[in-house]
């Protein structure tokens, strides 16, 4: 693990309620290597994309989720190399049902090469029809 990263997991508890874990200390002169962002195109388009930076290759694990807990998909669970990425979510979920209108959340974990998690964020995004 490179020396100035520290990872724990974010998620939600049992009782539905949004838990975020720290991601990366902050370091002195040292910008964060790993960030995300989604980009809302569901309004009249139902699709999003999932971007994503990688300071190094490693295995990425992205997931929604409802406000519940409840995965809603998987959309990817493979090695990635390093650089920016990007993934969409047509609004399906695993078994390519439409989903309800509501606030989902999305989940990236990464991990390197010894499989220790190196980055973990959960963010919000709106699905509006």
């Amino acid at each position: 693990m490179h020396p100035h990263w520290q990872s724990t997991f974010g998620g939600l508890n049992g009782g539905g309620s949004f838990l975020l874990g720290s991601v990366l200390p902050v370091v002195v002169g040292l910008p964060n290597p790993f960030w995300s962002a989604a980009t809302s195109r569901f309004a009249g388009n139902p699709e999003t994309e999932i971007r994503f930076a990688l300071p190094e290759a490693g295995q990425v694990t992205v997931k929604i989720f409802n406000t519940t807990g409840q995965e809603i998909r998987t959309l990817a669970n493979a090695p990635f190399q390093a650089g920016y990425q990007t993934l969409r979510w047509d609004g399906r979920d695993q078994s390519g049902n439409a989903v309800a209108a509501g606030v989902y959340l999305y989940q990236i974990i990464a991990t390197g090469e010894n499989g220790a998690v190196k980055f973990s964020d959960t963010k919000r995004m709106a699905f509006v029809k």
